[in-house]
């Protein structure tokens, strides 16, 4: 993690996370929540050298010292009993302090791939809705709140004829896209 103390101008040397657990995958930055706790999303996946099969799936953790430890965790979406497997879910904060992501979601074992699902959270972070699948077939995206119920979707496809980077509108939280 970096930091800094200067509204940007400078930053920290690079600190290690000490992460709760290691089949973590951290790739996404910090949300500050509305009682002042970081969250980061991760994917909870299988150590490369792993005898078992773990069913990729997405939590969070949580920090209320500013980064200095990280500890509690919390399931958004998948798991062991899931039919999907779920990846690279990054968090945007809505206005009204609702987290909502969009994972890259796939059969368990990777082998086909789906249209990204939208999730929601609670403000603090501790309860997600269930995936709901949407219509667009992509893979790791950002989320962008643009205000009145609009979001700009960031997205990168890869798995299609025309590889690329590409931006969707939704004017109902993500709930549907043009």
């Amino acid at each position: 993690m970096f930091r800094s103390y200067d509204s940007g101008r400078t930053w920290s040397r690079p600190e290690i996370i000490e992460k709760p657990d290691n089949h973590l995958v951290l790739y996404d930055g910090v949300a500050e929540l509305d009682d002042g706790r970081w969250f980061v999303p991760c994917d909870w996946d299988r150590q490369y050298d792993d005898e078992y099969a773990l069913p990729p799936h997405v939590s969070g953790i949580f920090s209320g010292d500013r980064g200095e430890t990280w500890g509690d965790r919390v399931q958004m979406t998948g798991g062991p009993d899931s039919e999907k497997g779920f990846w690279h879910c990054r968090v945007t904060k809505l206005a009204d302090g609702r987290l909502i992501g969009f994972p890259w979601t796939g059969s368990r074992d990777s082998t086909r791939f789906y249209t990204l699902h939208r999730i929601e959270g609670s403000p603090d972070g501790r309860e997600w809705s269930d995936p709901e699948p949407t219509t667009l077939q992509a893979q790791t995206n950002k989320a962008v709140d643009l205000g009145d119920g609009y979001i700009a979707l960031i997205m990168s496809e890869r798995e299609s004829d025309r590889p690329g980077i590409y931006m969707a509108l939704s004017d109902d939280e993500g709930s549907t896209f043009d």
